[in-house]
């Protein structure tokens, strides 16, 4: 055999070979190559899957679970996890509590004494938050300011963010105002319908959630002596000649006389919040036996540095002796 003749049997050989894988290798379109980065969707059973493919849909449920027991804190028997719920949600609802979010407490304004007849006034307001995380920040939450005695009422809407501590814009300019029909005798019942603020916002579950803040209100009272006989228009003497006054949540006080009280030419005063007087049975004891009420007798009442007293005044000068006990309540 030539040469020749040897080298078209080797390229026959090759031919027959290369014809052979190209008709073994697979076609470019009928297959996913190693670089490819367009999206692949399989459709039959034995189709190859994208890594991306496989982590999007084999971590979701295929069809409805209805829970029978429920495990976890936010599971509960009945509840359905839809088609296309990923399994990872499920076991999170198994194993991690859900934190509640809310608002802890409002931390600004937060005045411990507010007194009847005082301004009250702010540009802002400052509250805390638990699980911010979980609050529904799409949903608008609120803001509001109410006064229970007259229509200073005030609503400022705002967004939640998910910050612990948040500052809210809200303009409140007031005065604290109690009338006799919510003066009380109690401490308890002032509260209840006092100033207060509350704060509102919805969870990631969709429920919502608030915090109300109530102020207590304080009233003042005088006790003590004076040579002016009230007449409707000296109250701001009579209560300068006193001096002795006391701030609490209501009228009730026990008071011990000095020598201005036995002095005959002074009248002794007991001076309160008119709210109070037409909302309570007056009592007064002295030295712990003898009820004296009728001892004094209401002179009538004025505004005094924006809050309207009554005065009462003892009938006679000089009445009580110095060191006698009075509770008056």
């Amino acid at each position: 055999m030539t040469l020749s003749d040897r080298l078209v049997a080797v390229i026959q050989v090759i031919g027959a070979d290369i014809k052979d894988m190209i008709a073994n290798k697979a076609d470019k379109v009928n297959v996913l190559e190693l670089d490819n980065v367009e999206e692949f969707t399989p459709t039959l059973p034995y189709h190859p899957a994208t890594m991306s493919f496989v982590s999007e849909t084999d971590s979701n449920i295929k069809t409805p679970i209805t829970i029978t027991d429920a495990v976890g804190p936010d599971q509960s028997t009945g509840q359905v996890y839809d088609s296309g719920s990923t399994i990872e949600a499920i076991v999170r609802d198994m194993l991690v509590s859900y934190q509640v979010p809310d608002v802890t407490n409002i931390t600004s304004p937060n005045p411990t004494t507010l007194e009847h007849g005082s301004s009250l006034g702010f540009s802002s307001i400052t509250f805390n938050k638990s699980s911010a995380f979980n609050i529904d920040l799409g949903v608008d939450g609120t803001v509001v300011y109410t006064d229970p005695v007259s229509t200073n009422d005030v609503t400022v809407t705002f967004s939640h963010t998910s910050v612990s501590s948040q500052t809210v814009s809200m303009s409140v300019n007031d005065t604290v105002r109690v009338v006799s029909a919510n003066a009380g005798a109690t401490g308890t019942a002032r509260y209840n319908n006092g100033y207060r603020l509350q704060v509102t916002g919805t969870n990631s579950k969709g429920a919502t959630f608030e915090r109300t803040e109530s102020w207590g209100i304080y009233f003042r009272t005088y006790f003590g002596a004076s040579s002016t006989l009230f007449n409707g228009s000296n109250g701001s003497v009579i209560i300068s000649d006193m001096g002795n006054s006391l701030l609490e949540s209501d009228s009730k006080r026990t008071v011990t006389c000095t020598s201005d009280n036995e002095d005959f030419s002074k009248a002794t005063y007991f001076v309160m919040p008119t709210c109070h007087l037409d909302n309570m049975g007056l009592s007064i004891i002295q030295n712990g036996a003898t009820p004296v009420a009728g001892a004094f007798v209401t002179s009538g009442s004025e505004v005094v540095n924006g809050v309207e007293y009554s005065f009462l005044k003892s009938s006679a000068l000089g009445a009580f002796a110095n060191g006698d006990s009075l509770v008056i309540s």
